[in-house]
Parts: C-alpha cells; sequence; structure tokens
C-alpha cells in the first residue's frame, strides 16, 4: 500500500513530490535512451544513397525501350533533303541505288553509297575492316575501310541493311548474326557518336533461285531475321528500325 502524505507535514508533502520527479526523469531518460539504441540499429540513408537510388531508376528507364518505340512510323514524303543527309550502307540492294537507273545515280548523290568493287557483301565480324569505295567532296575516289570513312563523313543518317547474304548460316545461328551486327553499329558509334543509325528490315523476295530452300522457307527465314534487326534496335541506344517489308510484302 503506498503511503499517503500527511496534509499537515510539509516535509512529508515535498519528499513526496520529489521522489514524484524523480521517476518522470529516469522515465524519461529511459526512453530517449531506447530511441537511440532503435536508430543506431537501423541503417542510415543518406543524401548520396537517394541520389544513387535515383540515379539507377534513371538509368534503367532510359534503356527500357520496346521494339514498338524504334519502329519509324510511316510520315510524309520529305523529299530529296530529307534522303540527301545519309549514308547507304547494305548488301546488293544497296548497292542498286547508286547504280544506273538508281534513284541515287547522280554525281551528286552516288556518294551517299557505299559500294565496293563487288557491288555487294555480306554481314560477319570483319566487315567494318574491309574496304570500300569513298567519293571524296572534290569527286576523286579512293578505297577506305569504315572507321575511316565515317570518321570523315560524320553522317546525320546511317542506313543499314544486311542479312539476306549468308541468310541460310545465319538462320541457325542467330547469337552469331547479332554480334556481327552489333559490332558494325559499335564501329560506327566509335567513329561518329552523333550519327543516327536505322536498320532496315531485310526485303521480301519472290524467287529463291540461288539458295537451298523453296522461297516459302526463304521468306519465312527473312521475317525470322527482321524480328531479330527489330530486338536488335530496341536494345541499341539511338538506333531504329525502318520496316520496309512490310510494304514490300502482298
Amino acid at each position: 500500500m503506498n503511503r499517503q502524505p500527511k496534509n499537515n507535514n510539509p516535509n512529508e508533502i515535498l519528499a513526496y513530490l520529489l521522489a514524484i520527479i524523480i521517476a518522470l526523469v529516469v522515465l524519461c531518460l529511459l526512453a530517449s535512451l531506447v530511441l537511440l539504441i532503435v536508430k543506431l540499429a537501423l541503417p542510415a540513408q543518406t543524401p548520396q544513397d537517394t541520389q544513387t537510388e535515383e540515379t539507377t531508376t534513371q538509368a534503367d528507364a532510359a534503356v527500357s525501350l520496346t521494339p514498338e518505340d524504334v519502329i519509324l512510323a510511316q510520315t510524309a514524303d520529305a523529299g530529296m533533303e530529307y534522303i540527301e543527309k545519309m549514308i547507304f550502307f547494305g548488301e546488293s540492294t544497296t548497292a542498286h541505288l547508286s547504280r544506273s537507273g538508281g534513284v541515287l545515280d547522280t554525281d551528286e548523290n552516288r556518294r551517299q553509297v557505299w559500294n565496293n568493287a563487288s557491288n555487294t557483301r555480306k554481314l560477319d565480324s570483319r566487315l567494318a575492316t574491309q574496304t570500300f569505295y569513298y567519293y571524296n567532296a572534290d569527286g576523286t575516289r579512293e578505297e577506305v575501310d569504315l572507321p575511316t570513312a565515317v570518321t570523315r563523313e560524320q553522317p546525320e543518317y546511317m542506313v543499314l541493311s544486311f542479312g539476306l547474304n549468308g541468310i541460310i548460316g545465319f538462320i541457325g545461328n542467330k547469337t552469331m548474326y547479332l554480334n556481327a551486327y552489333r559490332n558494325l553499329i559499335n564501329e560506327i558509334r566509335k567513329a561518329s557518336p552523333d550519327t543516327k543509325i536505322i536498320l532496315q528490315s531485310v526485303y521480301p523476295v519472290c524467287r529463291a533461285d540461288n539458295y537451298s530452300v523453296n522461297v516459302e522457307t526463304l521468306n519465312e527465314y527473312i521475317r525470322t531475321l527482321n524480328e531479330w534487326i527489330l530486338e536488335l534496335a530496341a536494345s541499341c541506344e539511338n538506333v531504329r528500325y525502318a520496316d520496309t517489308a512490310s510494304v514490300l510484302t502482298d
């Protein structure tokens, strides 16, 4: 039973009040100690940690492109002024752009198509080191490799078109095909970081005379390669996909 102070004894009343005050102070000190222990047990989040989290989120968002994000939308014809900003590098279908009767078969525009002596080439890991004809601004022609030409030209756009040559081998080795294409993109990036790269889809065909499969199978292979090219464009920075195949398909 608690002892009650006598109302007529001031000393006992004072002692009782002093005991209450001491008890409250002790409780406050214990509460502060518990809070301090809890705070020390939890990992502190510094401003640097917060900044790191925000940076990581932004970096993830910057590369989270879907295939639909990189497909070039159909627009009104921008005319030759737009086309003249492009360099075309690819197989024989690309070479025909500047050959007799091609849309770029003029002294002024022929230098936009980078052809070799055979007017065709095949995508592989050594393609960037192989030479082709490069037309200087004064009209003279010399043989250079891809990094040299890109360094000189610093093109605003480069249109790449590869896949039909060697398709029978590519279709069984997706990694080989994509690695060769990615290596080509990286070589262009190193020589001209601001160049916008457009990966063109492989054209469908109506004949398969020079292939070991029939035309239906060959076009199925082409559709598969175009899916891979679209995936590649979505995985690279500042690369877009031109879906010309769907326009040319019956």
